[in-house]
C-alpha cells in the first residue's frame, strides 16, 4: 500500500458500477497496526470493512497492558501468554 492515491474511493465506485465486485457477496476485512489514519483511510475507502489489529502490534498492546495492570513481574508475563494462546 505504498501508492495510497490508488485507494480512492473513486476507482472503488468504478469497479462497483461495472458489477466486478459483488457487493452483497463480499465481505471485507482489513488487517493493520492500528495507527489511526491507516484505519481512517480504510473506512473512507471500504464503508463497510471489518478491521483487525495484527498479531505482532496486538500482541505488544497486550504487554503494555499487562505491565500497566500488574507490573513487571511473573504474574503480567504469565497473563500475557495466556491472553496470546486466546488470539489463535
Amino acid at each position: 500500500m505504498n501508492d495510497i492515491p490508488c485507494l480512492s474511493r473513486s476507482k472503488w465506485e468504478c469497479k462497483k458500477e461495472q458489477g466486478l465486485i459483488p457487493l452483497d457477496k463480499v465481505r471485507s476485512c482489513f488487517i493493520g497496526d492500528g495507527v489511526g489514519w491507516i484505519w481512517d483511510t480504510v473506512q473512507s475507502v471500504f464503508p463497510g470493512c471489518r478491521q483487525a489489529l495484527d498479531y505482532f502490534h496486538c500482541a505488544q498492546r497486550l504487554h503494555d497492558f499487562a505491565q500497566i495492570h500488574f507490573g513487571q513481574n511473573a504474574q503480567a508475563r504469565e497473563w500475557v501468554e495466556q491472553a496470546k494462546v486466546r488470539l489463535f
